[in-house]
C-alpha cells in the first residue's frame, strides 16, 4: 500500500494544482420567488439540481 500511495499523492496534489475550475452557470427559469418577485434558477448543490432565488449565494 505504502509502494502505492507515495507516488499516486504526488502525482494528485500535482495534478489538482494544474488543472482549472469549472463555473458552472445558473440557469433562469420562469418560476416566480415567493418573496422578491425575480425568477428562480436551477443551480446545481452537492446532491444535484435544486430551485433557488437568485439573491441568494
Amino acid at each position: 500500500m505504502k509502494e502505492f500511495y507515495g507516488p499516486f499523492s504526488v502525482s494528485l496534489k500535482k495534478a489538482d494544482e494544474e488543472s482549472e475550475r469549472v463555473k458552472v452557470e445558473d440557469e433562469v427559469t420562469d418560476v416566480p420567488c415567493d418573496k422578491c418577485g425575480r425568477m428562480m434558477v436551477i443551480k446545481y448543490g452537492r446532491f444535484g439540481k435544486f430551485l433557488a432565488c437568485p439573491r441568494l449565494p
